[in-house]
């Protein structure tokens, strides 16, 4: 398209009316497979083919949306899928509406500040969620993703496999909400959140920050030390003797029983240990 727009100029008598590139509807939507938004509802899908399990993903947030929000109220998407903003013409609650770009912690904060002044009343937290090279909102964002999940008066509600925090006093908006998945939204280990926020595979992210903790440990609090001797829960590992382990399997992971402390998400964020291995 830009291409036409440059090569134009330089002929006469070309016919520059694009219409039927750009509008689908003169290609002939009525043909099979074919989906028009003002049919389902969501006008600003325009008209094409659609994976059907999107569409009908989009379907689902839109009533849900249309029923729990009043028509000039927004939500936040915390799905990475940002485009949602605009087929469901709701603006977004924050600066920047795709949490990809949210990584600043000066913008963060700001995102928090903008949620504190005007609290959504619906937050979409699962919908089939797009994982960048970023990973999840929980580590692209974490400021924000703490702050969303740590605040009190939210419940979390599954309606058609898609994840919701619901204001409780917009509950009685949802229909045969006694039907529906609801969670007590809480921080204690394992939840529904977890599971859909977790990174089972942090890649380079423990090096970088370890390479980085002489830089890091001066702006931090030490809350408690995990005993060493303390025994561990260990999965295709063997423990040795003076906290060392012994890799026997293809899926290692050791777990500390921290539970004792009473420790919440919003007392400590990182859990931080000194790693080195050889091979035997």
């Amino acid at each position: 398209v830009a291409l036409a727009g440059l090569v134009v100029p330089h002929f006469q008598g070309i016919r520059t009316n694009f219409s039927s590139i750009f509008d689908p509807i003169a290609l002939g939507v009525a043909r099979a497979g074919f989906t028009v938004g003002e049919d389902v509802g969501i006008s600003k899908l325009g008209a094409g083919r659609m994976n059907p399990a999107h569409l009908k993903r989009l379907v689902s947030i839109k009533k849900v949306l249309d029923t729990v929000l009043d028509p000039d109220e927004t939500y936040l998407d915390m799905s990475g899928r940002s485009a949602q903003y605009y087929y469901f013409q709701r603006r977004p609650p924050i600066e920047v509406g795709a949490i990809y770009n949210l990584v600043g912690v000066a913008q963060q904060m700001r995102a928090i500040a903008s949620l504190k002044s005007h609290r959504p009343k619906a937050i979409v937290i699962g919908a089939n969620n797009k994982l960048f090279d970023g990973g999840p909102a929980s580590l692209r964002s974490p400021l924000l993703y703490r702050f969303v999940i740590l605040q009190p008066g939210f419940v979390q509600v599954s309606i058609d496999g898609i994840d919701w925090l619901i204001a409780r006093d917009r509950l009685n908006r949802l229909p045969d909400l006694d039907l529906l998945e609801t969670f007590e939204l809480n921080d204690v280990f394992p939840n529904r959140i977890h599971e859909l926020f977790k990174t089972t595979d942090l890649k380079y992210i423990p090096a970088s920050w370890g390479r980085s903790a002489s830089t890091l440990e001066p702006k931090m609090t030490v809350i408690q030390f995990v005993n060493k001797n303390k025994q561990p829960w260990v999965h295709s590992v063997n423990s040795l003797e003076n906290g060392h382990f012994l890799v026997t399997g293809d899926d290692p992971h050791v777990r500390f029983n921290v539970s004792s402390w009473e420790l919440k998400g919003q007392d400590a964020g990182i859990l931080g240990f000194d790693f080195f291995c050889e091979k035997l």
